[in-house]
């Protein structure tokens, strides 16, 4: 019998591997399967499905439609092999018998299938449900949960596959994610600004590790990639901050860990004889940022063509956190594409480039004041470059 997985093959987010067993959504709501920051995708764009252990593709009336090898289908059998295209992201089926090098992978199936059922993560009362609130149950973070609180993370969470190498989280951009590992060893590092690595340390099996940036409202500030094949389960921090409104420990023990992450990043810094650049002002000077929305994505009248005015808050090498004040931007849907013209200080002047938003979230200081993380996702060399010396000098 067939065993199969699909690839999402490297790109802004990098590679990710998700196992299938019985059913995969696809699309930019959250709640699918393999949810996509990607703007000409449809919210619920397409399912791909086993059926007598054959796997099958099928479009959800989307508006870029769903191609398979370059042949646009309303529903069809898929095969080992075959690359399908879901808006910009592309994907790639592998099946068990074509690759000896993915028999670990399968091997660890009964472990970390996804389980994810149109929205709801996983049925209480599956092997991988029941796996997941084993390893769940374990992490220090949840040790304050009863029966009921565990269920309810379990059902958020979902597990992913990362083959060796692979990227989890990437230094210097916005996050959303808890991680635990299941199965498998990742390493932690930071780069210098000169891109040199520096290890933090190994994670091994029952670890966390995770994006704090929607919590602190800065970049993630280290990297994650896999050592090896390696499981884990995720969870949307988001659904973990609506649990800790019940369980005030959760939010307590996360922001400790936190602090805890921070000092040691700084010692090993030190250790290493760098300057922290991060400290500098020009991360964190309020500079003039304009933007729109660009014209490819699908979003509500009063934001089509609407220019807004911001401020920088935090700003990388690969991302920028910005202050808007006004509720219009509640409507404005994760993924689209943004216009970005940011006004540097002279002699640099201004930088124009296209990103993508990430995530946003209120403000606590007053009711309009809202914050963005948007992702940079192409910058012409040159305006790179002036980035670059206007940040590091």
């Amino acid at each position: 019998m067939s065993k199969y997985c699909v690839i999402q093959e490297k790109g802004i987010i990098e590679e990710r591997i998700y196992l299938l067993e019985d059913r995969l959504t696809i699309g930019r709501s959250p709640t699918n399967s393999i949810s996509l920051a990607d703007p000409t995708a449809s919210w619920r764009h397409a399912v791909i499905y086993l059926r007598r252990n054959q796997a099958f593709l099928k479009d959800l009336d989307s508006h870029n439609g769903t191609f398979v090898n370059n042949r646009r289908i309303k529903s069809s059998q898929v095969k080992g092999g075959d690359i399908f295209l879901v808006g910009r992201s592309r994907f790639r089926l592998i099946q068990e018998d074509m690759n000896p090098n993915l028999t670990r992978l399968f091997d660890t199936q009964d472990l970390s299938n996804s389980g994810v059922y149109d929205g709801v993560s996983n049925s209480g009362s599956s092997k991988q449900f029941r796996m997941m609130k084993d390893c769940l149950a374990k992490a220090p973070v949840f040790s304050s949960l009863d029966s009921k609180g565990l269920e309810i993370i379990t059902e958020s969470a979902r597990l992913v596959v990362f083959d060796r190498e692979n990227c989890i989280i990437q230094q210097g951009y916005y996050g959303k994610s808890l991680y635990f590992i299941l199965d498998g060893n990742t390493r932690l590092f930071i780069n210098d600004y000169k891109g040199k690595e520096i290890l933090i340390g190994v994670l091994t099996e029952n670890q966390m590790f995770g994006e704090l940036s929607y919590l602190t409202g800065v970049p993630v500030s280290a990297s994650v990639h896999a050592v090896e094949q390696t499981v884990l389960v995720e969870v949307n921090l988001q659904a973990i901050l609506d649990l800790s409104n019940r369980y005030p420990q959760i939010k307590d023990f996360l922001e400790k860990y936190h602090q805890e992450q921070i000092h040691e990043i700084e010692e090993k810094r030190k250790a290493a004889g760098l300057k922290e650049k991060r400290k500098h002002p020009r991360f964190t000077v309020q500079l003039p940022v304009s933007f729109a929305i660009t014209p490819a994505a699908q979003v509500l009248g009063n934001l089509s063509g609407k220019i807004f005015r911001s401020v920088s808050k935090d700003m990388s090498s690969s991302g920028i956190k910005l202050q808007v004040l006004g509720h219009t931007i509640e409507g404005m849907p994760l993924g689209c594409q943004l216009k970005l013209r940011i006004s540097l200080p002279n002699p640099w002047g201004v930088i124009q480039c296209l990103g993508v938003l990430k995530y946003i979230w209120k403000g606590k200081e007053t009711s309009e004041a809202y914050y963005l993380g948007v992702e940079f996702l192409e910058m012409p060399e040159e305006q790179r470059k002036k980035l670059g010396e206007f940040q590091f000098g």
